[in-house]
Order: structure tokens, then sequence, then C-alpha cells
């Protein structure tokens, strides 16, 4: 998300940041930066051009400003909320504002959020992966379940939803489930170490089982919460 982007610049001492048409393919949640006005804390508007629909773009100069982390979670979210007033309709606006709420702790916002477009367009795969994670955030283990149950039934299901299906599964105590679903996020991103380390934990766990009986419960499992839609723009150094 925008939080993660701008730290991770920082911690590259990057300048500048771009942002142009094809990172609203790849990274939505950054649409509202190109708005008339709008920008994140640490950041300053040096360019934006949106009168082209094709070749739109807006370029930002890191100010040297570090924002707490609670500050920019903040800027984030109001910076959704503009994007769901201008285009309420829009479900990615809208699926954006729910991930930074959730990202922010506040799953029980996210999910009122999605409430109403998860009626409306079910098959919409980023409504069901939102309410997965804040369902899972919230402890209600079974409803996470269900979700991503409607979301793995479509085309669009990521290795990360795969693995949330696996930290849901062994929520449930269903360790075989789990390890499948961690073989299969792995098969689909076998470059996240994290989904390869659960994926051994749980082949280990269900070993065991098979030796001695059922292990105790584990409520968490070692993978990363940050989902598809956090991604990083272009960011870099000018000299």
């Amino acid at each position: 998300g925008q939080v993660e982007a701008t730290q991770a610049a920082q911690a590259t001492h990057a300048r500048y940041l771009f942002y142009s048409r094809p990172e609203t393919v790849r990274c939505p949640q950054f649409l509202g930066l190109l708005g008339q006005g709008t920008t994140l804390p640490g950041l300053e508007r040096v360019e934006r051009d949106v009168a082209n629909p094709l070749h739109y773009f807006g370029l930002y100069r890191f100010t040297g400003e570090r924002p707490i982390a609670a500050a920019l979670d903040s800027a984030a979210i109001e910076l959704a909320r503009q994007m769901v007033a201008e285009n309420p309709s829009d479900l990615l606006a809208i699926t954006t504002l729910a991930d930074q709420l959730e990202q922010a702790g506040r799953p029980r916002e996210a999910l009122a959020v999605l409430e109403a477009p998860a009626r409306e367009a079910p098959e919409f795969a980023p409504i069901a992966r939102f309410q997965a994670q804040s369902y899972l955030d919230l402890g209600v283990v079974d409803s996470a379940g269900l979700a991503l149950e409607r979301l793995l039934a479509t085309p669009d299901a990521t290795g990360w939803d795969w693995g949330l299906l696996g930290r849901v599964r062994e929520r449930q105590g269903r360790q075989a489930e789990a390890r499948d679903a961690y073989a299969k996020a792995v098969s689909l991103d076998p470059s996240r170490d994290d989904l390869q380390r659960a994926f051994r934990r749980a082949d280990s766990l269900q070993q065991a089982r098979g030796r001695s009986g059922p292990p105790e419960r584990s409520g968490r499992v070692g993978i990363s919460a940050r989902g598809p839609l956090h991604c990083v723009p272009r960011y870099f150094t000018w000299r």
C-alpha cells in the first residue's frame, strides 16, 4: 500500500516517485495520488498531467520528512476515501479503501465498507480477499474460510490467497488441508520464502500428527499478511 511504498522508498534514499498508467494497472491503490491537490506526508508533487487518458502521470519528490506510520496510515485512508467519493461505484476504489483500513488495524471498518459491494459484485476477487483477511484479524475464522472459498472458486486467486487459506485451516485445526493450501501457494508463488516456510511447518506438523496423534493447535503462522495489492510504483534517485 501507500504506507509500505513510502517507507520502502525512504529506506533506499529515493528522491522521486513516478506514477503513470502502467502503475495504475498493477497498483490501483495509488490512483488517488493523481487527484487534484492530493498527496501523502513526505511527498511533494512536481508535475501532473491527467488530460490524456492513455498517457497520464504524476511525478513526486520525497521531501525528506519521515512521518510516523500512524500519520501515513491516516493520510492513505483519507486518500482512499477521496477516491471512493469521486468514484462511488468503482470497485477498485472501494477495495483500496478496505485494504487501507485493514492494514491500519481497523478490520471492522473494512468489513463495513465491503458489505454492500459483496452483495452487488460477489465475483470480484478483491472483495472476498479483504473480507477474509479482516475476518481473520477479528478471529472470525469460519467466516474468513467462507470468503476464501468464494475467492478460490474464481480464476483470480493468487499464491497469497492460498497462503491465507493455509492460515485459516491451521486455525481451524484442519492440518492436512492447511498443508495442501500452502503447497498450492508455493506452486503459484515459489519465490515467497514465507510460504515455503509455512509449507514446511505444516508438512512437519501433519507428519507428526500421523506418528503421534493430533498436535496442539496453533493460532499463528509466520507468513506475510501483506496482500497482492501491496506493490511499489517506480521510485528512483536523480542526480
